[in-house]
């Protein structure tokens, strides 16, 4: 099963890649972040077991402590596990997502599950990149594409939307 990560492959008879980006690593960041989140649920989840523990009825002394004591130890893990996977997933990202121009169409490939989505150069109504404040000090930020139908399509992350913007007009 030899699978090629080479964006060419792609490509139809005659089309060549005009210019190519990947994700930017700012995504390490946010990833940090959720990591940082998944161990921060973790590392107090024990103060929050303190803080709702209280006094039951006597009726219920033996049945609720040990159900909130395991109600709040599987949201904590959820949690812990949800945000450690949202940051996976950034990581991932930053490895596997290519998005190419050709003089024919734009094309963003995911390498890792191999998924493929192309858009038609001529079908592009307008573009624009958007950094906001830290996109700008560091290079980044989303280019969002709206189509002649109306329906927008958003590449976040992407490494100098700016310079990506330009070479797409020109591709055009």
């Amino acid at each position: 099963m030899g699978y090629s990560m080479e964006p060419r492959r792609v490509l139809a008879e005659n089309e060549d890649i005009l210019y190519q980006s990947k994700k930017h690593w700012a995504v390490f960041i946010k990833a940090a972040v959720y990591f940082g989140l998944a161990a921060a649920v973790l590392a107090y989840k024990d103060p929050i077991l303190t803080a709702v523990q209280f006094t039951p009825p006597e009726d219920l002394k033996r049945i609720l402590p040990p159900v909130i004591t395991w109600t709040v130890k599987s949201v904590c893990f959820t949690a812990a596990v949800v945000f450690g996977l949202m940051g996976l997933a950034r990581l991932l990202s930053f490895f596997s997502n290519k998005v190419l121009i050709t003089h024919k169409r734009l094309i963003q490939h995911d390498v890792l599950s191999g998924s493929l989505s192309s858009l038609d150069l001529a079908r592009i109504e307008s573009v624009r990149a958007c950094t906001g404040l830290l996109g700008s000090l560091l290079g980044y930020g989303k280019l969002i594409l709206v189509m002649g139908s109306g329906q927008k399509i958003t590449i976040a992350n992407l490494r100098r939307p700016h310079e990506f913007e330009r070479e797409l007009f020109s591709a055009k």
